[in-house]
């Protein structure tokens, strides 16, 4: 439909002899009008569906996209400890380089805010955020 849309906004009507449609005439053109209506509604329907079955979903407790890989954080640490790469380490563990990534920083920042409670810095209520 894209394609009739471009010829449409240039002034180009569009013949179809095996649908019938000529967007030249006012005919052709209501038909046009009302077969990317209907189609419209066939996509709307169908997001509609989808993110009713989404929300069904979380509501009943299913976790929803790729399961969470387990890593060894100390096994991560080690490596990067002796200077590999994160893309070596990511190879070496047979996981990949975004989990490797990810992980490294979430761990950084939980040593970080274990840091900043003990010398006091954080409160226990700032914490929880």
């Amino acid at each position: 439909m894209l394609s009739l849309e471009e010829f449409r906004a240039l002034g180009l009507p569009f013949l179809s002899y095996q649908e019938n449609i000529d967007t030249g005439s006012p005919l052709g053109q209501a038909i046009f009008v009302i077969v990317a209506a209907v189609a419209q509604l066939e996509r709307d329907l169908i997001v509609e569906r989808v993110n009713a079955r989404i929300r069904n979903a979380r509501a009943s407790g299913k976790r929803l996209g790729r399961p969470r890989q387990h890593v060894n954080l100390e096994r991560m640490l080690e490596l990067q400890a002796a200077g590999m790469s994160l893309r070596k380490i990511a190879v070496s563990l047979k996981v990949g380089y975004g989990t490797i990534r990810e992980r490294l920083q979430s761990s950084e920042r939980k040593s970080l805010r274990t840091i900043a409670q003990e010398n006091g810095s954080i409160t226990s209520d700032s914490a929880a955020q």
